[in-house]
């Protein structure tokens, strides 16, 4: 069954690449005029999702007309922006869109018509976890973990034998290394008590083995070095579950706060990368904050970040890990939009100190404003 991309209005300049990003995905592009009987006209037929431009004559009803339809209850609904307007994006999210795309981010676009084919979302962005080495002299198990970890945003340099492994490790900037304890050539053990696990800016490693094996292995290595165990043949999502805790920063401590609401258009892209996607806070402390996206990065991906903060004139950038992932219609764990959850972990002494100033602020209004219990 074909499933239709609505828009509505102008698809902007864009228009013919964002129609074949659409075409490729097996996706229908349908475009529709505004009416008194919109709404109803799209629900007889609900699409995959709806773009509107923000230009439309009387924006705020059609929102709140779509969003009124039963039938489109579940249906994404995306305003395309000229530029990230804060107070354009505060009314337009106030009426209930999801998310939206700025003209002109055709890797955003490609991201999102990923996410709604369920295909891989960050085909648009090479790797947005970063690398890892994966070393199993075995291909089958080299693909097969390989695959569940290129799924979860992590890309991979394969190895299949100790000396392929420290060439590897010499080459590549990996978060992680992840081997086989039986690999041939030298002793794996030997390559890990060698590789300075206990100093600041090495990865970690993750040693497969078998379950009987485990107990002993870890009795051979100092306490002190950051290294997991994996069991062979076992399911390879727990091996991303593995790499999560290994690799999640270490606790914000004394910079822990309470969240508090606060909606900015912020970018993001991976450290390194060029490319800016957009998105919309929905809450800050002064550890980190929550983005509003339909794109939101896998996790334990390092990202920049610039916004406005609370009360600020100017842009704060800053470097972050993120921390939590919500996708649409997901209902574990806390009630929020579909996003990311973000901790910062670098930021530039006068920036840091702009944030802060003005979450501060914003705590302090927010506090005045709650009613007291008499």
């Amino acid at each position: 069954m074909t499933q239709d991309f609505v828009f509505i209005g102008n698809p902007g300049p864009h228009a013919a690449a964002m129609l074949r990003l659409i075409h490729e995905s097996g996706l229908s592009p349908k475009r529709v005029m505004v009416s008194d009987n919109l709404a109803q006209e799209i629900a007889e037929n609900p699409p995959v999702s709806i773009l509107f431009a923000t230009d439309v004559e009387d924006m705020e009803q059609i929102i709140r007309t779509l969003r009124e339809e039963r039938a489109l209850t579940s249906t994404p609904v995306i305003a395309l922006v000229k530029k990230p307007d804060a107070g354009l994006l505060e009314i337009s999210f106030r009426n209930g869109i999801d998310d939206y795309l700025v003209e002109g981010s055709l890797k955003q676009f490609q991201a999102l018509v990923s996410f709604f084919k369920d295909d891989d979302t960050w085909r648009a962005v090479r790797a947005p976890a970063g690398h890892l080495i994966l070393a199993h002299a075995d291909r089958a198990e080299r693909v097969r973990l390989g695959q569940v970890l290129r799924r979860n945003g992590f890309d991979t340099t394969f190895a299949a034998a100790t000396s392929e492994l420290q060439t590897a490790i010499s080459r590549v900037e990996a978060r992680a290394i992840i081997s086989s304890s039986d690999l041939p050539g030298k002793p794996v053990m030997d390559v890990v008590a060698e590789s300075g696990l206990n100093t600041e800016g090495t990865p970690p490693w993750v040693l497969v083995a078998a379950a009987d094996e485990i107990e002993k292995l870890s009795t051979d290595l100092p306490t002190n070095l950051q290294c997991s165990f994996f069991e062979a043949g076992a399911d390879a999502e727990g091996l991303t579950f593995v790499l999560n805790e290994m690799l999640a920063p270490p606790p914000v401590g004394a910079r822990r706060s309470p969240r508090i609401l606060y909606g900015t258009p912020i970018s993001f892209k991976p450290i390194g990368g060029e490319v800016p996607f957009y998105g919309y806070t929905f809450n800050v402390n002064l550890g980190g904050l929550y983005i509003r996206s339909l794109t939101g990065l896998p996790l334990q991906t390092r990202i920049e970040v610039a916004f406005t903060p609370p009360f600020g004139r100017g842009q704060v950038v800053a470097h972050a890990q993120v921390v939590w992932c919500k996708g649409l219609g997901d209902t574990e764990g806390a009630v929020s939009p579909p996003g990311m959850g973000i901790q910062f972990i670098d930021m530039w002494p006068p920036d840091q100190a702009a944030f802060e100033a003005g979450y501060e602020i914003l705590h302090r209004e927010t506090q005045e404003k709650r009613p007291t219990v008499q």
